[in-house]
């Protein structure tokens, strides 16, 4: 396990927000695969330590470790990520992100048709409130303006377009989850 430099372009990681900054995917990089056996995790952790890889004293502003597990009982990837960041007074801070993930499967489909199913009654429900706008109940014919800023109709508004982008995002992440590949080296 040698030290690797690694920019966002490489990388399939996403920043981190941390106390003091924002910091980028990239970097120095040690990959430590879980089959190693102990001996060797010890020996690559040992050189990280005598070369001085995490310089505590100067320079090192932001280290992190990084671990993912894969679950194929429940079809989720675990991100565990442990980080420490220094301040510019010398503090030192340390955080933690777990994020749980899956991706889809054929085995998905009939989760994928209830989605489909929700989009239409979203559409539906669209059209019903351009329908209201054009045929008021009252009969009172009002503007487009003074009908959107009215409040109750701001927030149905407001759900439809999480409801959209909810949609939209599921359908981006079928499409990443069937053209990604998912083999894992031995």
């Amino acid at each position: 396990a040698g030290v690797l430099y690694s920019d966002c372009s490489d990388s399939v990681s996403t920043s981190i927000f941390g106390i003091d900054g924002t910091y980028h995917c990239g970097g120095h990089i040690v990959d430590i695969p879980f089959r190693f056996p102990l001996d060797r995790v010890t020996s690559t952790l040992a050189r990280l330590k005598k070369f001085n890889f995490v310089d505590t004293g100067r320079a090192t502003r932001f280290a992190s470790l990084e671990f993912f597990v894969y679950s194929p009982w429940i079809n989720r990837f675990v991100s565990w990520k442990l980080y420490v960041e220094a301040t510019e007074g010398g503090d030192w801070h340390s955080r933690q992100q777990i994020r749980v993930f899956g991706y889809w499967t054929r085995a998905d489909w009939a989760r994928t048709i209830l989605d489909l199913f929700f989009f239409l009654f979203i559409a539906y429900l669209i059209f019903q409130f351009y329908y209201k706008w054009k045929h008021p109940p009252s009969g009172i014919q009002v503007t487009l303006m003074r009908y959107l800023l009215h409040p109750m109709n701001i927030m149905e508004l407001l759900n439809y377009a999480v409801f959209s982008i909810v949609f939209i995002l599921r359908v981006l992440w079928i499409h990443r989850s069937v053209s990604a590949d998912y083999t894992l080296s031995p």
